[in-house]
């Protein structure tokens, strides 16, 4: 009983006591005075694109067909003298006894920092697989003919065979203006937090960075003088009485904040204690969402908006709602201060779902809603956002936003365009002027939305239009799809 008790207190309290979040009368998560400043932002955003440079060119990551090897405690120096006298894949294969699927799937390269800061490239197997890093100042000596490879760790040796050289091609113009609308809409220089934001766990504030906040909290306290409800799980209480409590305390903390907004508002002592206690947490970068509700009703949206940029939270575990809550707080406050660029990163990690978990279960996913109607709503052309996040280039901005193609699909099926989509996927896929890489990342786009769509309640249907999909990508594609 009491493992029940605390799941039910768990789930209910980290989704706010019923649905993800709560809605305003237009049935949005963002009030219509916000949809009001967001829409006429978005007019401003779509001139904008009109009079962009349209014949910027986007190119395709680099890629080629090959095959990474993971080989354990290998013969170093024989090994090393076989690559650099560029030996034959199948000799390779049968000296160093490859037993698993050798077939050359589609490699592709990136350049990025890795946790220490140094430039580093990666070779990846696509769609999954093995995968190939190596510090960009040893790439050339780690390379000869077909091969390259990395002996940095002698126990775990990984090795690349490349049919010909890494290259890339051109994105036809009619995908290049999507990620040129992408970035139009999407500012490339702005985040949604300050530099030097404060990871925020519930175990890591620090009580003497918070002392102006509790004073103002004992202040509203002991006016309010009702103390909070019991919510903790006893083993003889019924669920029933359990919802009760949790009722309770949402009905509490509603009366509370009423009592400060109509009561408090005027008292002077309070409003010195107010503003000596939002320099504490705007200099310390460490307030609580409590507290920034009442600055934003108190003093101004802005101000709140600047405290959340300060802090970034961390989900504890996979039913932890609040870094969801967090940005979707976030997208609230930059619409009503007309903050674009903040509010349109801070929705678009709601749909992507980008956030910091301590662990993250896939039963969690499902209530984890897209949102995407809010997106339409503000005339957003959202078919040519989403393609223009999904879609990956070598040479799009710096920090360009790149969308999650699993909560994209997802986003699809609940988008009042979804025939635009239905549309548009297939000729991407089948479309040969468009790079394999892309035309894989379309497929999965596809394959999530028809999962999304048809899989829970019709396989068939699901499973038919997988394949007809399937069977416009390249052969050795649709191997590598099928044997993952």
């Amino acid at each position: 009983m009491r493992n029940n008790l605390f799941t039910i207190f768990t789930l209910l309290s980290f989704s706010g006591f019923s649905q993800e979040f709560k809605t305003f009368e237009n049935g949005l998560i963002y009030s219509p005075h916000a949809m009001e400043q967001l829409k006429t932002m978005v007019g401003k955003k779509n001139r904008e694109f009109r009079v962009c440079d349209l014949t910027k060119v986007y190119k395709s990551l680099e890629q080629t067909k090959g095959k990474v090897f993971a080989l354990t405690k290998p013969n170093l120096k024989q090994l090393k003298t076989d690559l650099l006298n560029n030996i034959s894949v199948n000799d390779f294969i049968k000296k160093y006894r490859i037993s698993n699927n050798s077939e050359p799937v589609l490699l592709t390269k990136e350049h990025y920092l890795n946790y220490d800061g140094e430039q580093v490239i990666g070779i990846r197997e696509q769609p999954t697989g093995n995968r190939l890093e190596l510090l960009e100042s040893s790439f050339k000596k780690s390379k000869k003919g077909q091969w390259i490879w990395d002996i940095s760790n002698p126990k775990y040796v990984d090795v690349a065979y490349l049919e010909k050289e890494f290259s890339s091609k051109e994105l036809p113009d009619r995908y290049a203006r999507m990620i040129l609308y992408s970035e139009c809409l999407i500012d490339t220089t702005s985040q949604i937090f300050n530099e030097d934001a404060s990871k925020d766990r519930w175990f890591s504030h620090k009580k003497e960075s918070r002392v102006k906040m509790e004073k103002f909290n004992e202040y509203i306290h002991k006016k309010f003088g009702r103390e909070k409800p019991q919510t903790q799980p006893y083993e003889d209480l019924s669920t029933d009485e359990m919802l009760s409590r949790l009722d309770s305390l949402e009905q509490w903390e509603k009366s509370k904040k009423m009592f400060v907004k109509n009561e408090l508002s005027t008292d002077s002592v309070f409003c010195k204690l107010l503003n000596e206690a939002y320099k504490e947490a705007l200099k310390n970068k460490n307030s609580d969402n409590e507290f920034e509700q009442y600055v934003s009703f108190l003093l101004s949206a802005e101000n709140a908006l600047e405290l959340k940029r300060n802090r970034i939270v961390v989900g504890q575990c996979s039913m932890d709602n609040s870094p969801r809550i967090h940005a979707m707080n976030i997208a609230q406050l930059a619409g009503e201060s007309l903050n674009w660029d903040i509010f349109l990163r801070a929705h678009l990690n709601v749909l992507n779902d980008y956030f910091s978990r301590a662990s993250d279960g896939s039963y969690a996913w499902e209530a984890r809603q897209t949102y995407i109607k809010e997106l339409e709503e503000l005339d957003i052309n959202v078919p040519e956002l989403i393609f223009g996040t999904a879609f990956r280039s070598k040479n799009v901005a710096e920090k360009h936003y790149f969308g999650n193609i699993g909560r994209m699909g997802r986003a699809i099926a609940e988008s009042k365009d979804v025939s635009i989509f239905e549309d548009e996927l297939p000729l991407m896929v089948s479309d040969k002027n468009l790079d394999d890489y892309n035309r894989l990342l379309m497929f999965y786009l596809y394959d999530n939305f028809s999962h999304q769509k048809n899989g829970t309640h019709n396989k068939l249907v699901y499973n038919k239009n997988r394949e007809k999909m399937l069977a416009f990508l390249p052969e050795y594609l649709q191997k590598s799809v099928q044997e993952n």
